[in-house]
């Protein structure tokens, strides 16, 4: 009811008008600190669109400490870009209408002024070359994309999501084409197979760099240490599945992974009773919209704790784990980088019949064991925990990773500022030359 009762108030005009108000008041004490992140001897200035790109910033974070010649600026979309969720009409937000429809032309005006003027807040504070991140779809971020261009100022898609699924690379780079055609200069990927889903988008092969993620420094340079937690990525009900096309499928059963969760959470609850010095960490998709945990006596576990939303230190809780568990995330193949026993959990007959859809976490090489049922799952945890020399390695074939992350060597961060140097240089020199 309350839910409901919100949904329809964020439309009002009057509640889109205070949300404006009060970002704006944020916008301008953000505006007001940013000196603090400049550096006198910076050559290269670097704006980021932090909208869930946190792992990718930690890394440049790192990375950036020392070098005196480059500087960062991480902004989100609230409160900067605000007006933009305001103004656009809903079709746009749920991408049920193209995004330079004809029809939505007063509107991409409107904001596209607002954006030349944040630009130049922006701007007069820190003296951006580039913009980076981690996608152009956004539409909030389209008209700004173009404010800059318009000043000699590229913008880099550092593309964030280097695991995408075979049913997803059928149908997204379409989606995306159609919907939100990419507008930025570059396009820094993951692998030669993320290069061929932004060729399928429409992009150019010449505006792609093949780099690798950012994130995999991070998890490829982790020190071995003693594990104290067991670490569960869970996801959503719908997750992965939400685009299948079901009457192709001829699907007639639920059409969510409610068992899967269930049984992760039963498990989950026997190991954090029968072992309560084990802290156990259940750690929600940064977007994951089902949070509830309806295992019964789960969440009163003093030695359970959930975390929600995007928090800083990911690796340092993956180097902590005896293990970790989950679906279809890419965090799995995240910590097998890492080298940490990481068990994949899928079973049933959905899973079996949409897995050729999905991301092949199954199969080997992907440095994960393949848990296929409750009872494999309890037992995998039990024996892990068991061992009396605490964290041995697993022996496990990592092979096929370069499939997804390129060159994963902990020096990703170092090549993708290089591209940047690179592509900013360029921009700078065709400036002067008119």
């Amino acid at each position: 009811m309350l839910a409901s009762l919100k949904q329809k108030l964020c439309k009002t005009p009057l509640w889109k008008l205070a949300k404006i108000a009060v970002n704006d008041r944020r916008k301008y004490n953000f505006l007001g600190k940013i000196k603090s992140a400049n550096k006198d001897s910076a050559i290269l200035r670097i704006l980021v669109i932090n909208h869930f790109f946190d792992g990718e910033i930690e890394a440049m974070t790192r990375l950036f400490q020392s070098r005196p010649d480059v500087s960062i600026l991480c902004v989100t979309p609230e409160p900067f870009f605000t007006r933009g969720v305001a103004w656009f009409p809903e079709s746009v937000h749920c991408a049920k209408i193209a995004y330079d429809a004809p029809e939505l032309e007063p509107v991409r005006q409107r904001f596209r002024a607002y954006c030349e003027t944040l630009r130049l807040e922006i701007s007069a504070r820190f003296s951006f070359d580039c913009i980076l991140t981690p996608s152009d779809s956004f539409y909030w971020l389209r008209e700004f994309i173009v404010a800059c261009r318009e000043q000699g100022i590229p913008t880099i898609v550092a593309d964030k999501e280097g695991t995408i699924s075979p049913r997803s690379f059928d149908v997204e780079p379409l989606r995306i084409k159609q919907m939100f055609p990419p507008i930025s200069d570059y396009f820094f990927v993951w692998s030669k197979r993320q290069s061929a889903f932004w060729l399928k988008a429409g992009v150019e092969h010449s505006r792609i760099f093949v780099v690798g993620s950012m994130r995999s420094d991070l998890f490829a340079t982790l020190s071995p240490q003693m594990p104290s937690t067991l670490l569960c990525f869970d996801f959503d009900t719908d997750a992965y599945i939400n685009n299948m096309d079901w009457v192709a499928l001829g699907w007639q059963g639920e059409r969510n992974w409610n068992y899967l969760r269930d049984a992760i959470h039963r498990v989950l609850l026997g190991i954090a009773t029968d072992h309560p010095e084990l802290k156990i960490i259940i750690k929600c998709h940064p977007q994951q919209v089902v949070t509830d945990f309806p295992t019964a006596g789960l969440l009163d576990q003093p030695n359970v704790s959930i975390v929600k939303g995007v928090p800083r230190g990911l690796p340092a809780m993956i180097a902590d784990a005896h293990a970790i568990i989950g679906f279809q995330t890419t965090a799995l193949l995240e910590a097998a980088l890492a080298r940490k026993p990481v068990l994949y959990v899928a079973w049933g007959d959905l899973y079996k019949l949409v897995e050729p859809q999905i991301l092949p976490w199954a199969d080997s090489g992907y440095g994960m064991t393949w848990i296929q049922s409750e009872k494999q799952l309890d037992e995998a945890l039990r024996r892990i925990l068991n061992r009396a020399s605490g964290d041995l390695p697993v022996e496990v074939d990592r092979s096929r990773l370069a499939n997804y992350f390129h060159q994963a060597d902990g020096h990703v961060t170092e090549r993708l500022l290089d591209c940047l140097e690179e592509v900013v240089g360029k921009y700078k020199a065709d400036e002067l030359a008119v």
